[in-house]
């Protein structure tokens, strides 16, 4: 299916990766899945014609979300990348990366607020937008 996303998704936690994986793969995308940044960055160089989307964890062993996303940045600076977080906010979040322009997922979350960021990232409103919003 040409019009299928792939959504790289990063988290120590089994029971989570495995939960949003299967979400976001009922709703039609196709998950990609690593365990903490050292796992994913590799995937993600392997497969980076095809993922338009990574959704981080930001608290993981061996290489944390920050870390992921500082590297993955590196690789490609036009990378959609949604972080994940029930201990951190937005502003610790902008201190841990230097980036201004993530959104932040609060754990926990529920499927509509999951797919609703996700469709976001991936279909941004375009210029003008709050013009016909109004």
């Amino acid at each position: 299916m040409s019009d299928q996303y792939t959504v790289l998704v990063v988290d120590d936690e089994p029971a989570v990766l495995s939960m949003l994986g299967e979400t976001l793969e009922n709703f039609g995308y196709r998950v990609l899945t690593a365990p903490d940044g050292t796992k994913a960055v590799p995937l993600f160089t392997e497969h980076r014609q095809e993922i338009q989307l990574v959704l981080t964890d930001m608290f993981m062993p061996h290489m944390d979300g920050p870390a992921t996303i500082r590297v993955l940045r590196g690789i490609d600076p036009k990378l959609k990348i949604i972080a994940a977080s029930g201990l951190m906010d937005s502003d610790r979040i902008r201190e841990a990366t230097g980036l201004d322009d993530l959104p932040l997922l609060v754990k926990p979350f529920t499927t509509e607020k999951l797919l609703t960021m996700v469709s976001q990232a991936l279909h941004p409103p375009g210029p003008g937008a709050e013009k016909l919003a109004a």
